[in-house]
């Protein structure tokens, strides 16, 4: 981690601070607008954090299966698996209630060469992160995209997108 990313003024991480709030809210727009929506993960837009160093962000945009570098670390990225409607059932197992984006998640593996080292589950921009006690980096959805479903072709989930203004496309 460079130092610009550990490090900086109490200006500038107000100002991140700010920026951080801002992409929350347009996150939970994005996912108001795509509420309803059914369809396959096209891409989906992570910000990333580390909880020893609160200054170091970083942004991707990827699609399921691609690796993506974590800042300037050694670390890469790769989310697996998009549930649309995150919950735990009765034994504590992590499953979709519904096929309709209703609470979505990614979950996030981060590897260190060809070995996993975290995985982490990550949530529209609202409240806190998730993140597990032995974990240090973080994840939280800013943006999506979805392709509707086969033989769905645009419809009302457009205009959803659309009306919303916040970018969100499915």
């Amino acid at each position: 981690m460079s130092r610009a990313q550990a490090g900086g003024t109490g200006t500038s991480r107000r100002v991140r601070s700010a920026r951080a709030e801002a992409v929350a809210l347009i996150a939970v727009g994005a996912v108001a607008a795509l509420a309803g929506c059914k369809g396959r993960l096209e891409t989906v837009s992570l910000r990333m954090g580390h909880r020893m160093y609160a200054s170091f962000t970083d942004t991707a945009t990827v699609r399921m299966g691609e690796r993506f570098q974590i800042g300037d670390t050694p670390f890469t990225g790769e989310v697996d698996r998009f549930l649309p409607d995150f919950a735990l059932d009765d034994d504590k197992k992590v499953v979709s209630r519904s096929d309709e984006i209703k609470n979505p998640a990614v979950h996030v593996n981060v590897y260190e060469g060809e070995k996993v080292i975290e995985e982490s589950w990550a949530f529209p921009g609202r409240g806190a992160p998730h993140i597990k006690s032995q974990n240090f980096v973080y994840f939280v959805i800013t943006d999506m995209k979805i392709a509707p479903e086969e033989g769905v072709e645009g419809g009302d989930n457009d205009a959803a997108a659309d009306s919303a203004g916040t970018g969100a496309a499915h």
